[in-house]
């Protein structure tokens, strides 16, 4: 039996509805059934204790892994800016504290940065995969992608989700919230990792 016929299901490790929409539209070309969490009966959170994006998406995919004994893609992401040194980096998706939502996290930022001048509000968005369960990769692969932009002075935009709305995107001459989804994946650090993702899927499982 050749490794292709091994892999039928793909689980995306994610409660974020907004990532596994964005996956889930790139996976689309395979011949594969793409799972929720939800769908595998699995609701716990696997805790982030890394202290890089790298080793976060390691973690929850490994341990989400051992939950549902199927070939697992966790991602870890977030928004580094460079006049807050690299904040919220690891913890942008919990910037603020317990209680704070994403609409909440992003006032906050846009207030941290309210007289930081227009040029000095570099930013960049970075993602990393990690896919494990694949037969040839036992310790796992890990994908980086990176999109590099500004911080805007006010949300711009309601696609999306997160920061994509104050996070503008120069070549495209808008933010990641006016976009499409097909524009988005194409463009954005997400997209990128999954890019190197689907490389090595490709040899594994075939295309519809």
């Amino acid at each position: 039996m050749s490794e292709s016929e091994h892999i039928k299901k793909i689980v995306l490790a994610t409660h974020n509805v907004g990532k596994q929409r964005e996956i889930k539209s790139r996976l689309s070309k395979y011949n594969l059934e793409v799972l929720s969490l939800g769908d595998v009966g699995i609701t716990n959170q696997i805790e982030e204790t890394g202290t890089s994006f790298r080793e976060n998406s390691l973690i929850k995919a490994r341990g989400y892994y051992e939950l549902c004994g199927e070939l697992t893609l966790a991602e870890d992401s977030g928004l580094e800016v460079d006049a807050l040194l690299g904040r919220p980096g690891v913890e942008s998706a919990r910037y603020g504290g317990v209680g704070f939502n994403d609409q909440d996290r992003l006032l906050l930022l846009l207030d941290e940065m309210k007289n930081i001048p227009g040029w000095n509000r570099g930013a960049r968005f970075v993602s990393c995969m990690s896919l494990i369960g694949l037969p040839q990769e036992p310790s796992g692969i890990v994908c980086r992608g990176i999109i590099e932009g500004f911080i805007t002075h006010q949300p711009i935009g309601l696609n999306g989700f997160g920061y994509d709305p104050i996070f503008w995107v120069a070549l495209e001459c808008n933010t990641m919230a006016n976009l499409s989804i097909q524009d988005k994946n194409r463009i954005s650090h997400r997209g990128k990792a999954l890019k190197q993702v689907c490389a090595y899927l490709e040899k594994l499982v075939p295309s519809k």
